[in-house]
């Protein structure tokens, strides 16, 4: 599968497999390289741009590369 870039808004969580983007009506990303969001970023409105990758074991998409944007 070709690597896609993603320009994605949505919440932040922290959930099992670790820092999430939380887009509504659309899905959930994994974000990589980060464990877990601070506190302070938990549940805030976020932008992320990054390279987009779908684990196929996993079922679902990946953010590599992300660079973050705390919109609040």
């Amino acid at each position: 599968m070709k690597q896609r870039t993603i320009n994605i808004t949505g919440n932040a969580r922290n959930m099992e497999g670790g820092a999430m983007l939380v887009a509504e009506n659309v899905g959930i990303y994994r974000v990589d390289g980060i464990r877990q969001w601070e506190e302070d970023w938990v549940g805030q409105r976020i932008k992320i741009i990054g390279d987009l990758k779908f684990q196929k074991r996993k079922n679902y998409h990946l953010i590599r590369n992300p660079m973050v944007q705390l919109l609040g």
